[in-house]
């Protein structure tokens, strides 16, 4: 059954994918024509409606973890991949090449992976959508191959786990995180394309992957917290700032706008919602045929009813010795209530915690747009845009009050806490994959002894799960566009944009 499935994933995701603005015609040559703007469709999420005299809910489960924790078993987070799981990918390689396809027409039709490609399927499933919502992935040989074989591997990878989303509004449906010499104190400039640190943000898709091809000699070393555990600690310890961070911020889109938008939006850093899906929840059944999930319980001192939260499923896949799947611990059923594991698969409501945030774009949106006295963000002294021919500026946001920015540095400074952080320094050949609703990521500063520009240089994909994809509040249209799990949702879409894969850094 498992493998009809994943044929049936296959034919539907080549379909999606031909007839989506990333279909045949987008190309590492830049054949591709322009993306659409996908609709924003109706959501079955509904928002709490949190204020200042209700409760927030605790958030329990798989997703709830801090680093400390992490490190004392990595092996339920990290695989490394065997020789028969290289020699299939380069086998796949090999008739990619011979049949002259482009990177971007790689799907799991013409790039087949029997035993690896059911392994990425399964590790999104339980690590990635129901797990802790990071995992590892070590042992791709980029020293041996060029770099069309590893930008097509990695990608081929990739088409077993979702549909790619456009990383920049160039297009890129495979991107590099590379310093290319840009101001990182320009606010209108992406950091991955600078060697200074990165702060605590999500990305703008469900899931997102990053192979190390090379490292720099100091600095670089990736960081992940997750989303629920800072949450938690701020409503148990600082519930005023969690408070604030449910309410809106402005963010600057750095000038890729999709069409109809403005050049900043209002978004919350954390979203807690119910969904009111009938039938299973949206992380599936477990082959019991009963829901696995955490639980969301109240902090308010007059009441101590519980909410259910975060559900998710630890799929049952055949393994092997060589590789294990992660999240097969006894962790896999933290927060299971009596009450949840027996559920029907009626209609029911589920309240969930997903995260969005980079104070990277909401500082440029104070620097750029913000209106009133002089900018003080950064220590810039800048005015909003102005119109020339306007005396006012043509766009403009409200300055953040003393409270949010309050709020924001208490965020940071959890995220950036050894007691919650996990540190990897990713080595050439590592895969690491994050669920950006879950969890966020980090980078520190980095530089190379002795050269001007640092060597280290990883590949990036954006993707949207093929199942399971996390049903999304309305408001997350304003980042993620079409809410809609398919070929449209997540990325930067804009008019104009010719999807493709760059096989070199700038391209």
């Amino acid at each position: 059954a498992d493998r009809r499935r994943s044929r049936d994933d296959m034919s539907a995701s080549a379909s999606a994918f031909a007839s989506s603005p990333f279909g045949a015609r987008a190309t590492s040559r830049r054949r591709s024509r322009s993306a659409k703007p996908g609709e924003v469709p109706t959501t079955k999420a509904v928002s709490t409606g949190l204020n200042a005299t209700e409760s927030l809910p605790l958030i329990h489960g798989r997703c709830v973890w801090r680093g400390p924790e992490l490190l004392v078993n990595p092996s339920a987070w990290t695989t490394v991949l065997t020789k028969s799981d290289i020699a299939e990918l380069e086998s796949a390689l090999r008739d990619a090449k011979r049949a002259n396809l482009d990177i971007a027409e790689l799907t799991q039709t013409n790039f087949k992976l029997p035993t690896l490609g059911p392994k990425l399927v399964a590790m999104t499933s339980t690590n990635l959508l129901n797990g802790e919502g990071l995992h590892l992935m070590k042992g791709l040989p980029v020293e041996r191959w060029d770099m069309w074989s590893i930008c097509a591997a990695f990608f081929g990878m990739g088409a077993y786990i979702g549909w790619h989303c456009p990383q920049n509004a160039k297009g890129h449906v495979l991107g590099h995180v590379k310093d290319l010499g840009n101001d990182p104190h320009d606010p209108a400039t992406r950091t991955y394309t600078t060697s200074a640190a990165q702060p605590f943000h999500t990305d703008s898709a469900d899931i997102v992957g990053l192979l190390c091809l090379k490292n720099s000699t100091q600095g670089g070393e990736s960081q992940v917290v997750s989303t629920a555990a800072v949450y938690n600690e701020l409503v148990t310890k600082n519930r005023e700032a969690a408070l604030a961070l449910t309410k809106p911020f402005p963010v600057d889109r750095k000038g890729e706008i999709p069409r109809g938008k403005s050049p900043t939006y209002d978004m919350p850093v954390f979203h807690v919602y119910h969904t009111r899906a009938s039938g299973n929840t949206e992380s599936g059944t477990s082959a019991s045929g009963t829901s696995e999930g955490g639980t969301a319980s109240s902090t308010s001192e007059s009441s101590t009813e519980s909410r259910t939260a975060e559900s998710s499923t630890a799929s049952s896949t055949a393994g092997n010795t060589e590789s294990r799947t992660a999240g097969t611990d006894e962790r896999s059923t933290a927060g299971i209530t009596e009450s949840s594991s027996k559920k029907s698969t009626s209609q029911k409501s589920t309240t969930l915690l997903s995260g969005i945030y980079d104070r990277n774009f909401i500082n440029a949106a104070q620097t750029r747009w913000a209106r009133g006295a002089s900018a003080t963000q950064n220590g810039d002294s800048s005015e909003p845009t102005r119109d020339e021919s306007e005396s006012e500026p043509t766009h403009s946001v409200p300055r953040l009050t003393p409270q949010q920015t309050a709020a924001l540095d208490a965020l940071d400074e959890l995220c950036d806490s050894k007691e919650f952080r996990v540190d990897m320094r990713l080595e050439p050949g590592d895969i690491q994959w994050l669920h950006n609703h879950t969890t966020l990521h980090a980078r520190s500063a980095y530089s190379c002894v002795g050269k001007e520009m640092s060597e280290r240089h990883l590949l990036r994909l954006w993707l949207t799960p093929f199942s399971n994809a996390r049903e999304l509040p309305p408001v997350f249209a304003e980042r993620f566009g079409d809410l809609t799990p398919g070929p449209t949702r997540g990325g930067i879409r804009v008019d104009g944009q010719k999807p493709y894969c760059a096989l070199e850094p700038g391209a």
